[in-house]
């Protein structure tokens, strides 16, 4: 499934993260889709059509629940 069919399916105001599934390397901070942080908002807009690899649960320091979406670049 691409990371935009998935978000289709996540509440605008649910925080996720997203992270290449292959190397680990982290491409937001924890934010949702209505009303991020334009910066992270951009980088979700660029990884559209990205295939999601997995989803986990996350919890940040202050205890509050997020996604953790990891996604394969397309090349």
């Amino acid at each position: 499934m691409k990371l935009d069919d998935f978000l289709k399916l996540v509440d605008v105001y649910q925080d996720i993260q997203l992270i290449n599934a292959k190397t680990g390397e982290i491409y937001t901070d924890v934010t949702y889709l209505a009303g991020g942080h334009p910066d992270n908002l951009d980088i979700i807009k660029a990884h559209k059509e990205d295939m999601v690899h997995g989803v986990s649960a996350g919890i940040t320091t202050d205890k509050s629940p997020y996604l953790i979406i990891t996604i394969d670049c397309v090349i």
